[in-house]
């Protein structure tokens, strides 16, 4: 993370955090990516959070980005975002 470059330091605050909390390790992704490649499957999204946010985006794109703009209005989204990367999601 040494070299990690960042537009503002909330960016750089958050990857770093969401890095040291990680619940997956480096080699569970690279097991899971070797495996989907064997099955062809385009997509990996390991993650719980991650896959409701893929699903969320799938389905319905303009509700998903009318709520993302709602919780930046709100100053709600980096909060969430910071305490998601704190838990390991």
């Amino acid at each position: 993370m040494e070299k990690l470059r960042c537009t503002d330091e909330f960016q750089g605050q958050c990857s770093t955090t969401g890095v040291d909390n990680a619940r997956w390790t480096p080699e569970m992704i690279a097991s899971l990516v070797i495996d989907a490649v064997k099955k062809d499957r385009m997509y990996v999204v390991p993650q719980a959070a991650a896959k409701i946010f893929w699903i969320s985006k799938r389905i319905s794109p303009s509700a998903f980005f009318g709520f993302q703009a709602f919780l930046m209005r709100m100053e709600w989204a980096r909060k969430l975002m910071f305490q998601m990367a704190w838990m390991g999601f």
